[in-house]
C-alpha cells in the first residue's frame, strides 16, 4: 500500500500489524481503534486522520505529516515520530513510553494526560520516567 491514495478512508478496527504506508496519502483516514503495531508510516501525508485508541506500537512515522490528527488514548510506545510535523496534533491521554520526537514540529500541539515516559523529546533531551502531559 506504499504511495497509495487513500484519503478519507475507513480502517475503523483493521488489524493492519507492519503494514507499509510509506508516502502514502491517508489524509482524513480514520484509523480509530486499529491495529498498527510495528507499521511504516514514513512520509506518510495523515492530515487531520484519527488513530484514536489505535494500537501504534513500535510504529515508524518519520517525516510524516500528521497535522491536525488525533491520537486521544493511542498506544504509541516505542513509535518513532522523528522530523515529523505534528502542528496541532491531539496526544490527550496517548502513551507515548520511548517513543522519539527528534526535531518534530509540536506547535500547539495537545499532551494532555499524555504519558511520556523516557521519550526522546525535540530536542534530543530524554523525558524523565513518570512524566505526564509534558517532558520533565
Amino acid at each position: 500500500m506504499s504511495r497509495s491514495s487513500l484519503n478519507a478512508a475507513d480502517f475503523i478496527g483493521a488489524r493492519l500489524r507492519r503494514v507499509n504506508f510509506y508516502d502514502a496519502d491517508l489524509s482524513n483516514a480514520d484509523f480509530t481503534r486499529a491495529n498498527l503495531e510495528g507499521a511504516r508510516l514514513e512520509r506518510a501525508k495523515m492530515f487531520a486522520a484519527k488513530f484514536e485508541e489505535a494500537n501504534l506500537e513500535s510504529a515508524s512515522l518519520e517525516a510524516s505529516d500528521a497535522e491536525t490528527a488525533i491520537f486521544r488514548k493511542a498506544s504509541m510506545i516505542k513509535a518513532k515520530l522523528d522530523n515529523a510535523v505534528l502542528r496541532e496534533a491531539d496526544f490527550t491521554e496517548a502513551d507515548l513510553t520511548k517513543a522519539s520526537l527528534r526535531e518534530a514540529n509540536i506547535d500547539d500541539v495537545i499532551f494532555d494526560g499524555a504519558i511520556l515516559s523516557d521519550t526522546i523529546w525535540v530536542q534530543y533531551q530524554r523525558c524523565r520516567s513518570g512524566s505526564i502531559g509534558e517532558c520533565r
